[in-house]
């Protein structure tokens, strides 16, 4: 029998959860984009619309990311030397799986709290300003931590 690594381990747990969340983001994309596209027409959308559409945000990212990095990991599990250029370029994949449909998503919950009165729609036009605000210095400070 062979001996694992922890990692091994790790990789071979996180490729076998990979299976069933992808199974499970799928059936929520399956339940819920339909009411999606029988509401979009409509310019009212209520607080559920906006938790709807950002749960499909949510779990579409998710599918991405996961199949991105499932990828990755089995080809370090195989030693496969591919592995290096999925993992050299998973930045690019957390930029637009992670970082942007999670945003997105947030966003959309946000919404929803402004349609179901729990927050005010300048509260989140406030949070959102701040929060670009910290990424624009954040971006600023690594440029100039990496110019000196």
């Amino acid at each position: 029998m062979t001996a694992y690594t922890f990692e091994e381990i790790a990789i071979l747990i996180s490729l076998t959860l990979t299976m069933p969340l992808l199974g499970v983001a799928a059936g929520v994309l399956d339940e819920w984009v339909p009411s999606l596209f029988r509401n979009q027409a409509r310019v009212d959308w209520t607080a559920t619309d906006w938790l709807i559409v950002g749960i499909c945000f949510s779990f579409l990212g998710s599918i991405g990311d996961n199949i991105w990095w499932g990828v990755a990991w089995m080809l370090k599990y195989f030693n496969d030397p591919a592995w290096i250029w999925w993992f050299d370029h998973g930045v690019y994949s957390n930029i637009l799986f992670r970082q942007a449909f999670k945003i997105a998503a947030g966003y959309c919950h946000l919404r929803a709290a402004v349609e179901s009165g729990a927050m005010s729609g300048k509260s989140l036009s406030y949070r959102f300003a701040v929060m670009w605000m910290f990424g624009v210095i954040m971006l600023l400070w690594l440029i100039s931590a990496k110019t000196q």
